[in-house]
This record gives structure tokens, C-alpha cells and sequence, in this order.
């Protein structure tokens, strides 16, 4: 078997999560608890949202029907998060998940909001 047919016979991650009929999408803002920032948030997947008015737009699904909008600067990494079969099988194991960080940019005053990629045991 040639090692190279895997790397080119690549299809889209399979996930068992359901979308609810309703779910809220929630920005990592609106989530961050700063009493807690430590909160793992389970990731039940990682889908790019095509049809928003701001662009393609990386969307983790969570617990409580939650989707997370995660930032723009992730498309890119969560695309190649969903050509990696490990991944997309932890995640259906329910062992990956997410923590929100926070950081400033140089010379700002404003709070920014990014993710810390976990592992769930």
C-alpha cells in the first residue's frame, strides 16, 4: 500500500454531534468568566461557517447548545484541524476541548480573546 494515497484520499471531518434546533452562538467574550479562567469548554467539533457577512468564520460547538465563534485569526488553524482524523476521533471521544485566553495588543487598552487548544482525559 503506497503511503502516499492517505495524504491525498483526505475527507472532511466526520462528527457525531448534532446540531440542536436552536443553538446560541456565543462569542469567546461573552463566555469568558474571569473568576474562572481556567473552564474547559468540550469542542463537539469544528465547522467554517461559509455563510456569514464577515467571511469564511471558524464555529466550535459546545455544552448547553452553545456555538462558539471562535476569531478569525483560527480559520486557518481549524481547517487544518479537520484534516486530522486523531483529532476529529478525540473529539468524538469527547477528549478535546478549549480554554479562553485573554491578551492586549502593544500600545491597546482593549482586551482581546483567544483560545487555548486541551486535551480532556
Amino acid at each position: 500500500m503506497s503511503k502516499f494515497a492517505n495524504k491525498y484520499n483526505k475527507n472532511s471531518a466526520h462528527y457525531t454531534y448534532i446540531f440542536p434546533d436552536n443553538p446560541q452562538y456565543k462569542k469567546l467574550e461573552d463566555l469568558y468568566d474571569s473568576k474562572h479562567p481556567d473552564k474547559v469548554y468540550p469542542v463537539y467539533g469544528l465547522y467554517i461557517n461559509t455563510k456569514g457577512s464577515y467571511g469564511e468564520q471558524a464555529i466550535a460547538p459546545t455544552e448547553n447548545s452553545i456555538i462558539i465563534n471562535l476569531p478569525s485569526h483560527l480559520v486557518d488553524v481549524v481547517k487544518q484541524m479537520r484534516e486530522d482524523s486523531e483529532l476529529t476521533e478525540a473529539i468524538n471521544d469527547d477528549r478535546f476541548g478549549l480554554k479562553i485566553t485573554t491578551y492586549q495588543r502593544n500600545g491597546q487598552r482593549r482586551t482581546f480573546y483567544s483560545v487555548e487548544w486541551v486535551d480532556i482525559d
